[in-house]
Formats: structure tokens, sequence, C-alpha cells
């Protein structure tokens, strides 16, 4: 490699085989720069890959008295991130993608001088909702922002609401890049005449109502299918069991095993219907434009989905499938219920008509405009 290449680390706390953000940066930069990683896994196509390594659950559960005192500076630098710091205090890097505020500040530790890019991805001071943890969290989330980070050079969120929110809140000023797929080539798939398959995909994660969509199929006779392909983590292992357990007995919908990261797309490609009802139950909800809602777009797909305002702007714009006039199972079933297969299958190729428009092949020239000023 030419030594006049320059360097770039992107930091995240999270599996990067599987986090697609971080996953789609990689690849994108990795014939133009030198990419080192920090993570959970490495994605298998960096130069170099620093682990970080997670906490225990008796560890996060000792750490929870920190937030209690508010001593939130104790409770950020963990010993995981102390390893991370001493293995890269010495190491030099042209530019560092942080991914969401809890890597800045160790970002800026070990920057010797390298620009900062804070990808925020979402609007997360109050992610977890309503709970008593979700409040400590969200003392210590602002206090990140307010105390402990110093601006950094560019900062990247997902969707104009969440981008206004935080311009609104911390004066930071962001660009959007979307949460877009790689382009595929691929086709809508015919309708069947015997049955209307619909999909939602994704972490089981409570605040995301997913029992709503279960819920929804009550209301639709036994020529729909629902799948719902579902990946469940350590947190949330008891919601993913009531998940369970409201399906079972149902004719009409199925939990299905998850796929790997580059199958996803393909395997939506075989439904007909993406669907995605999620009630604005934070912020990040209320102005959502989730990878799974590009990803059925990619696919070929018609959407059904909530009144969420981002995600229904594009879908009334290009006509790629319907918008329920409020959350409720009931609404969302009695639009799907009125929608003809003739009219799914237009909806279908509508989406086929935007798929390179909404993909990381056209959407991730904004970060690479980005770096190419910041690295001038």
């Amino acid at each position: 490699m030419e030594s006049n290449i320059k360097s770039i680390l992107i930091l995240s706390f999270t599996d990067l085989s599987k986090n697609p953000r971080p996953y789609k940066q990689i690849n994108l930069l990795r014939d133009k720069f030198k990419i080192s990683t920090v993570g959970i896994k490495p994605s298998g196509f960096e130069n170099q890959f620093y682990q970080y390594k997670k906490e225990s659950v008796i560890r996060e559960i000792l750490k929870l008295l920190l937030l209690l005192i508010k001593n939130y500076k104790k409770y950020y630098w963990s010993k995981s991130k102390k390893d991370v710091l001493e293995k890269l205090k010495n190491e030099v890097f042209d530019l560092i993608i942080a991914h969401d505020e809890r890597t800045l500040p160790l970002a800026q530790e070990i920057s010797n001088g390298a620009k900062i890019i804070l990808d925020a991805h979402e609007y997360h001071p109050d992610e977890h909702g309503g709970s008593i943890f979700a409040k400590l969290l969200k003392g210590y989330k602002i206090y990140l922002y307010r105390k402990l980070i110093k601006t950094p050079d560019a900062m990247l969120t997902v969707s104009q609401g969440i981008s206004d929110k935080y311009s609104k809140d911390f004066n930071l000023k962001s660009t959007v890049i979307m949460n877009v797929p790689n382009y595929k080539e691929l086709k809508p798939t015919k309708v069947q005449e015997d049955k209307i398959k619909i999909i939602h995909h994704g972490v089981a994660i409570s605040i995301r109502k997913i029992e709503l969509m279960i819920e929804m199929m009550n209301y639709l006779d036994d020529s729909y299918h629902l799948d719902l392909m579902l990946v469940s983590i350590r947190s949330n292992y008891f919601y993913m069991k009531k998940l369970k357990k409201l399906v079972k007995g149902k004719k009409n919908v199925s939990i299905i095993s998850p796929v790997s990261f580059e199958n996803i797309i393909p395997t939506l490609n075989k439904y007909d219907i993406g669907i995605n009802l999620n009630p604005p139950t934070n912020i990040s909800l209320e102005y959502t434009l989730p990878n799974k809602f590009f990803e059925f777009i990619q696919a070929r797909l018609a959407i059904a989905i909530g009144p969420s305002t981002e995600m229904a702007n594009i879908v009334n714009k290009y006509d790629i499938g319907i918008v329920a006039d409020d959350f409720s199972p009931q609404n969302l079933a009695a639009k799907i219920r009125i929608v003809s297969k003739d009219k799914i299958m237009y909806f279908k190729n509508q989406s086929d008509s935007i798929a390179y428009k909404y993909s990381y092949n056209n959407e991730g020239l904004k970060l690479l405009e980005i770096i190419n000023n910041l690295l001038k």
C-alpha cells in the first residue's frame, strides 16, 4: 500500500460484521484509504482491527451506582475504553469516524490531531423510553454532549428531523446520510394468487412495539401471512419470549430465523409487502428512517407503515405503498385489505424505479465528499 494513502479509524462498540452503517462505510472507503477499526468483532475488510471487549452483565449492573450518583465521567471511562485507549494512544490517523456519542470522547483522546466525524445515527438522549434506567441514561447522555464532548469536525445523522433536533438541543450541525443499503440488481417478484406475503425484520426491542404488527394480523384473513425475522439481544430476552408466546397458535404469523447481513435483501425480495408500525415512543422513532425501510425498497417491495413522518414523505412522494392514518393495528390492516394484488405489484415496481436513488452507491457519495474536504 502506498505510503501517501490517508489512514482512517472507524470506531464503533459493536460487531462490525453485522452493524450496517459502519460496515457500509468500511466497504466504501477501504479501496481509497487505509482502514483501521475498533469494535467487538471485525468486519473482515479492515487493514487493522482492535478489539473492544463488551462489559459483562455483572460489571454493567455494578456501574449503575455511578449513574445514580451522577459520576458520569467515571461511568464513561470503563476498563474496556481504557484498554482501547492504551492500544491506540500512540497511533496516528488522519481521520476518525466515531459511531454515536459513546465513542466520541474516546476518539478525542486518541485523535492526536486527526479530524473527527461523529456519526450520531439517531437521537440517543431519550432512546430507552420512560423507565428509571432510561432517565438515568438520559442525564448521562446529555452530560456527554454538553460537557465531555468537544464539537466534532463534522457530524452525520440519519434523518432531517433528528438533525434538526440535535441542532435545537445541542447546537450541533449535521449532514443527513440515510441508512440505505448497497444497490442490488433485482426485480420485483410476482404476487402469488393465493397468498400475500408480508415481512418485518430487525432487532426485537420492546420500545418498537412489535406486538402491534402481530395484533394487526387478527384483522387480516389467512390469504395474508406475516413473517417476523427478528434478532434477539441479551437485554430483550423476555420481550422475545413474549413475542413468541403471542405468535403461538396463529396461522398467519411466524417468527423466522434471521439471515446474514448480505442475504437480507435477496431474502426480502421473495415477499410482497414490507411492514413497519412503530409508534413514536421516543424522538428517534418519531423521525425514524430505519435500515429496514430502505431494504424493503431495495428488495422491490410494497411498503406498509404507520404515519411516521420521514418514511411517509418518501412513500407518498414516490407512491410505493400505504400509510396508515394512525398507529393502530386495525387501521393499517384496513388499509392493506383494500389494496388489490395489481396495486401491490404497482407499488413493487415503483420501489424498483427508486432503488438506485436510495442506495449507498448514491448516498455514500456524501460521506466521500465530507472526508475529502476534511483531508484537503
